[in-house]
């Protein structure tokens, strides 16, 4: 044979045998990781552990997929994701790698394959199950440097009608545009897009907002390339801000509010001046002709952007006909230092019953806030005692809560604070018997048995919660209700159940 010829077959013989080795080599690694894959729902943290370091080093796509199908069946909710399915009465939360146990282990695991697991992220976002499109648009937030090619997928989501679905995709889509010019463009377009349904723009503006570099954009409106105000995508982002909270359809008005109010305390909280365009837009807004949208325009001006120029304003939505505007209204004016509180309690003292149909997370939260702004506008116990008995629910539990803020110092109105706890609403009632158990007054048989009979009786989880948060902090006074509290600590709720055995350790009587 020829030497060329020898030559040749030598390196054919070469060229099959590296074709086999990589061709059992490949085999090799899918065993492998089809191996890992499977023990990633081990019960066992070693054995998923192991797995987990193992299909991080392979930087294996079908372990992204995978995790994300485990998560979805978890029954555990993405760490942050808000409960209530509207998008228009809650903001967007901030999203953390916080939650415990085997999710958590995913979570850092999908983040340390980084950009290998965008393609599978991008094929579960367009999954049949729900669940699975929610955890995978969360898993987006975490590898967001990459994940630019999935912005036409979490678009796509944003007209989803499952609003925790859609609630993940806004986040993850903020994310992307933090890191990619182009994508915050794209964002500010479909903002922009009139064909676009209203739930969609919304979105886009939360997604607008979530964006955590966004603050410095709107403040400097620089282009990306540092040009200045001569354009580009930076300069678009307050704009589109400022246009939408006065055109559109009330709702995407009231997102762009939020916006401005989200955006401008982030502006303050990094020492950057809120502009003045901004302060104007949300005093534009105070006298739209929908209730919902001045509302919105009412706690952006209270969250700071509201100044001495809007007291006139202010002055006209006291005398609202709707009783929660008049009541913000008062209160941002005693802010202000623009109304005397005993005029202010003159308007909140007499308003209607209020009658808003909302949530126990939303009427929680709107209490609160009343409570706060009571306590910011120094109303004094001696003023905040007559309110327990406003025809207005919210403010009745606002003046509890703020009551109880006073402790020892608001001792004297105890007595009203025990009537307001024996009343039929039930919000008051556990925020009254709360409060009372920090101002006293009463003595302390009397609170605990006023707590113990709520505990018993009251048909409404959230006042047997309060009760049971008493008698524990009641101590060894509250021994006697024990028998009680073990019933209460199988009780159906979970605040109940919990609340309930942490005060059987806090009286002695735990087992």
């Amino acid at each position: 044979m020829r030497p060329s010829a020898r030559r040749a077959t030598l390196l054919a013989g070469l060229g099959a045998g590296l074709v086999v080795t990589v061709f059992v080599a490949t085999q090799w690694r899918v065993a492998v990781e089809l191996w890992h894959v499977a023990r990633l729902g081990s019960s066992d943290p070693e054995t998923r552990g192991r797995a987990l370091e193992a299909l991080v080093v392979l930087r294996s796509e079908r372990a992204v997929g995978r995790m994300v199908e485990l998560l979805a069946g978890s029954g555990v909710r993405p760490a942050g994701l808000p409960t209530p399915v509207s998008l228009r009465t809650t903001w967007m939360p901030v999203y953390f790698s916080n939650t415990p146990g085997a999710e958590g282990d995913y979570i850092l695991a999908v983040q340390t394959i980084g950009a290998a697991a965008v393609r599978p992220l991008r094929s579960k976002l367009r999954s049949s199950e729900p669940r699975e499109r929610e955890w995978a648009a969360y898993l987006v937030v975490h590898v967001a440097e990459h994940a630019a090619p999935a912005l036409g997928d979490l678009f796509r989501l944003f007209a989803e009608p499952d609003g925790n679905v859609a609630a993940a995709a806004a986040a993850a889509a903020g994310a992307v545009g933090a890191r990619d010019h182009s994508s915050l463009a794209e964002l500010v377009r479909l903002a922009r897009d009139e064909a676009a349904e209203a739930t969609v723009r919304e979105r886009a503006l939360v997604a607008l907002c979530a964006a955590s570099e966004l603050a410095a954009l709107f403040a400097t409106v620089r282009t990306p390339d540092g040009a200045g105000e001569s354009g580009g995508t930076a300069s678009a982002v307050r704009p589109v801000f400022l246009e939408l909270s006065s055109s559109g359809a009330p709702s995407l008005r009231i997102a762009a509010l939020r916006g401005l109010m989200e955006i401008s305390g982030q502006l303050k909280e990094s020492g950057i001046f809120v502009p003045d365009d901004v302060r104007a837009a949300v005093r534009a807004r105070l006298v739209d002709p929908e209730r919902d949208v001045r509302l919105a325009a009412l706690e952006a001006a209270g969250a700071g952007l509201a100044t001495w120029r809007d007291a006139p304003v202010l002055r006209q939505l006291c005398e609202d006909g709707d009783p929660k505007i008049s009541m913000h209204a008062a209160l941002l004016l005693i802010q202000l230092g623009e109304l005397r509180q005993e005029e202010a309690l003159l308007v909140l003292g007499s308003r209607p019953e209020a009658s808003d149909p909302v949530g126990e997370a939303r009427e929680r939260a709107d209490e609160a806030a009343l409570a706060k702004a009571l306590r910011e506008a120094k109303v004094g116990p001696a003023a905040l005692a007559p309110l327990l008995k406003s025809p207005d629910p919210l403010l009745r539990r606002g003046a509890a809560i703020a009551l109880g803020h006073y402790g020892l110092d608001a001792a004297a109105f105890g007595p009203a604070l025990l009537e307001a706890a024996g009343g039929k609403d039930e919000a008051l009632q556990a925020e009254a018997l709360v409060s009372l158990s920090g101002v006293g007054g009463v003595g302390e048989a009397a609170l605990v048995e006023k707590a113990a009979a709520l505990l018993g009786s009251s048909p409404h989880a959230r006042v047997r919660a309060a009760a049971a948060q008493v008698l524990g902090e009641a101590g060894a006074d509250a021994r006697a209700a024990a028998p009680l509290l073990r019933k209460a600590s199988e009780d159906e709720d979970a605040r109940v159940r919990a609340a309930a055995a942490r005060a059987l350790q806090l009286t002695g009587e735990g087992r």
